[in-house]
């Protein structure tokens, strides 16, 4: 028996008398009498073969092993934010919550999760680089948020955006460089 597939193609059958000599002389008749008598009343008919794709869900072993791949750099980041000596930076790191990968206070004002916002995206991003300091361009200036502007405040002599404000989650950055 001989199988003839395509992936995602749309394949006229009228011209598939042509391949006719592939098929066996008995089912090159069944096929072909059978699949031509609709064929006459209406011109031409259109088959479409598509591969059918099998989703599966990931396991629970998958997505507990990537949280706790998160926990290990998430306290990795927790140990180098405490050794910060900077009088600021020690203020800042107050206000850090190490309960997701970029340390946001979901409680404080702009630091909504929420599908679709600045802060999402970040963390989108933060959960795949997760050894990095992440920055994002936000119109003329490069910005970072919660344990990130922790880093930029005491390492590379930033100010936070917005003074050391404690209503707010922790943003540092500098503008943009033409």
């Amino acid at each position: 028996m001989y199988w003839l597939t395509a992936k995602n193609a749309v394949v006229l059958v009228p011209r598939w008398r042509s391949l006719s000599f592939l098929l066996s002389p008995s089912l090159n008749r069944a096929f072909f009498l059978s699949a031509s008598l609709p064929l006459i009343r209406r011109s031409e008919r259109i088959f479409c073969f598509k591969e059918r794709k099998l989703y599966t869900k990931p396991t629970k072993k998958h997505k507990q092993s990537k949280i706790t791949k998160d926990y290990a750099h998430v306290i990795r980041w927790k140990e180098k934010i405490q050794m910060c000596k900077k009088p600021s930076s020690v203020l800042l790191v107050k206000q850090l919550t190490f309960s997701n990968s970029l340390g946001v206070d979901t409680t404080l004002r702009n630091g909504t999760l929420k599908e679709g916002t600045l802060n999402w995206e970040m963390l989108r991003f933060k959960s795949k680089f997760l050894r990095e300091g992440l920055l994002c361009r936000v119109g003329d200036f490069y910005e970072a948020i919660s344990v990130d502007a922790c880093i930029l405040v005491e390492y590379d002599g930033l100010n936070p955006f917005g003074g050391l404000r404690s209503d707010s989650i922790v943003r540092a950055g500098c503008p943009v460089v033409v």
